[in-house]
């Protein structure tokens, strides 16, 4: 997941140098914004804490709010990354939440030890699963927490359009790996359930949405889902 990560991220830094030169955006900043990104989604995808996973998650998203944002002198790009902004809080707010109900009910932020110390009878642990899902399903986009998504893509500069939906989508879909499998197996039933419902909503609904597109942008949102 970090060599697919760190290949990403190199293509769209290597893709972008003519198209930030032409829509006069070639600062500095970009390419930190997109490395101190990157660096998040490391952070992200080598975590065994909640902790530790969280300031890589909000690392990479603040560099992302910026991003969308990135075009000053566009107004649909300012409106993008002020929306992407105020939803995103929201969302990491839930997600904070959902990881302090897991502290509660297990008694530690470490995978390993969430992992020994889980109950199938607690019931917080399964609202701390719950909420942690909707935080994470909306960072990816996925449906029924997709409608940022459009608006955000269409906005944004192109080539962070692409970066949205390629690089940040990777270094979650680790997080998950890591997080699920090593923390909540022994519940696997319960949010194996949550996770196919909502992967064949995103490609199904998204799908049909996408026929209805006459935007690019707005039709590749809707089409590139987890």
């Amino acid at each position: 997941m970090k060599i697919l990560t760190i290949s990403s991220g190199i293509f769209v830094l290597l893709s972008s140098n003519k198209y930030i030169q032409i829509i006069n955006i070639n600062k500095i900043e970009y390419p930190i914004l997109v490395l101190s990104s990157i660096l998040g989604m490391m952070v992200m995808i080598s975590s065994n804490d909640l902790i530790l996973f969280y300031i890589g998650l909000e690392l990479q998203s603040l560099a992302l709010y910026v991003l969308a944002s990135f075009n000053r002198d566009n107004l649909l790009s300012s409106e993008s990354g002020l929306k992407y902004f105020v939803l995103s809080a929201l969302s990491s707010g839930i997600l904070l939440y959902g990881c302090s109900l897991i502290y509660g009910f297990s008694g530690s932020t470490n995978f390993f030890t969430i992992a020994d110390n889980l109950t199938e009878n607690s019931h917080g642990l399964t609202f701390g699963i719950v909420f942690i899902l909707v935080g994470l399903a909306f960072k990816i986009s996925a449906v029924p927490f997709h409608m940022w998504a459009p608006d955000v893509y269409e906005g944004a500069p192109t080539i962070v359009s692409t970066f949205f939906a390629v690089v940040p989508k990777i270094a979650i879909l680790g997080l998950f790996i890591r997080l699920f499998m090593f923390s909540f197996y022994d519940l696997v039933g319960f949010w194996q359930q949550l996770l196919v419902f909502s992967s064949l909503t995103s490609m199904v609904l998204a799908a049909l949405i996408a026929l209805k597109q006459r935007k690019l942008k707005r039709f590749f949102a809707y089409s590139l889902k987890f």
